[in-house]
């Protein structure tokens, strides 16, 4: 018996699966037999029962964990929703493989040992909703990489043993809302490099909480505007501060670091490090058109030679739209005399030149819906995006940023101000362009437009 899916778009473009059920795969049927065997028969009907009713482990994809936690699984991440999580053994997401965890805006506790042990885990993103991380949460868990923690984050504990044992772990920032990191928090979390932002609330650390950390430092950022240096309050703890940077031998005790302001000192305009940056990378450019990301799907044309001054920078970043199927790497793409070096492309996606890497402000991909050898490109299918679709962003050093869709729209090629005006809803935007509707001379007249918002 078999079962199997077989991809297919929808009226609308979508793509969706269709299930084929064959209890004798690979095999022709008997013909003119009369009956089948009652085992046989039996066997047939369990089986449709249990494809039909969705009782099949194999292919669960959702599940609940309690009435306030449910879970999906999509190409191999697992996004978590709800208000308090408490994880359930009988909830199911544990019988399958994934690599990356979403957990979504709304969570606000992330109970003891929910992901202990998950040797496949390597990506975690947490939403500014979380407010306390358990006990031994991401103990053992040996292949994790990178956590990521919303700005604006409202998190003021982290438990006893989280990271203890994730020896892969790279690099972590904890945000100044933090107040409690609890005991052995981070013992054996060999390569770390770990980063504490500090506002001028105190931060109490439990005894060996950095313990086994080989660098044997933690970076201290100070987020505040109040001249000052950072400070131990008890003596004999274990910890000394230079230049921003705390440092330990042997073992620690339990001690609270501040932000000892200067006397008398006068409070200097900085820099909010959590505010909006939408202004400053805000893309403008009213002399542009929307580039033309599309080939003719009639004939293949001659490309030119790509001049040195179109050549394309990589960023070590891959774009990601599961709902899509689609993956290509990205590149920068220059903007020569008010029109942007498009044409050489391919099957990979360009950040325009004068917009923001994805994440960092607004930030305008475009791709080809046809390429050069009349075969569909990257961005072929993007009107079949909807409301919530996510779209993900890798980076090389294994970070991922997700988004996801908020407005779908078709633009004519110089409404750039409207696009703007779209994109500027959202902070951080990342605006996904290409070209539709080919009409017969030649040339594509519209420009799909699609807009995403992060994932906090």
């Amino acid at each position: 018996m078999s079962i199997s899916r077989s991809p297919y778009f929808t009226k609308n473009g979508r793509r969706a699966a269709a299930l084929s059920f064959s209890p004798n795969a690979g095999k022709h049927p008997a013909c003119g037999r009369k009956k089948a065997a009652l085992p046989l028969i039996l066997f047939r009907a369990l089986a449709v029962l249990f494809l039909f009713c969705g009782t099949l482990p194999a292919s669960a994809q959702e599940g609940q964990c309690s009435d306030d936690t449910a879970w999906e699984l999509i190409d191999g991440t697992l996004f978590i929703s709800g208000d308090f999580f408490i994880e359930d053994r009988s909830c199911g997401w544990r019988d399958h493989p994934f690599s990356s965890v979403v957990i979504n805006e709304g969570i606000i506790n992330i109970s003891t040992g929910v992901f202990r042990g998950l040797q496949n885990l390597e990506y975690v993103s947490m939403p500014a909703s979380v407010q306390s991380i358990g006990d031994d949460v991401f103990r053992d868990c040996d292949h994790l990489r990178s956590v990521t923690i919303a700005r604006n984050s409202e998190l003021q504990s982290i438990g006893n043993n989280t990271f203890h044992g994730c020896i892969s772990l790279e690099s972590l920032t904890i945000p100044a809302s933090v107040t409690r990191i609890m005991p052995n928090a981070f013992v054996v979390c060999l390569d770390l490099t770990l980063t504490i932002e500090r506002g001028n609330e105190p931060l109490i650390f439990g005894e060996n909480a950095f313990q086994g950390i080989l660098n044997k430092s933690v970076n201290l950022v100070y987020t505040g505007n109040d001249p000052g240096s950072f400070k131990i309050v008890e003596e004999e703890t274990g910890f000394s501060i230079t230049d921003n940077r705390l440092t330990w031998e042997g073992d620690t005790r339990e001690a609270t670091l501040i932000w000892q302001s200067t006397p008398g000192g006068v409070p200097e305009p900085g820099e909010d490090t959590h505010g909006s940056t939408q202004e400053s990378f805000l893309f403008r450019c009213p002399d542009c058109r929307l580039p033309a990301t599309g080939f003719s799907s009639r004939r293949p044309e001659v490309l030119s030679v790509q001049p040195k001054d179109a050549r394309y920078e990589p960023v070590q970043m891959r774009l990601q739209i599961p709902a899509l199927n689609v993956e290509t790497e990205l590149v920068t793409v220059p903007l020569k005399d008010n029109d942007w070096q498009v044409e050489w492309l391919s099957d990979r996606a360009g950040i325009l030149d004068g917009s923001a890497l994805p994440g960092e402000g607004f930030s305008v991909v475009a791709a080809h819906n046809t390429l050069n050898d009349t075969e569909f490109g990257p961005f072929a299918q993007l009107a079949a995006l909807e409301t919530n679709d996510l779209v993900t962003v890798a980076e090389e050093n294994g970070s991922l940023k997700l988004f996801r869709v908020y407005a779908n729209e078709l633009l004519v090629p110089d409404d750039f101000e409207t696009m703007a005006a779209i994109a500027g809803q959202e902070e951080n935007a990342l605006v996904l362009v290409t070209c539709e509707n080919e009409s017969a001379a030649g040339g594509y007249p519209d420009r799909r437009v699609i807009f995403a918002k992060p994932v906090y």
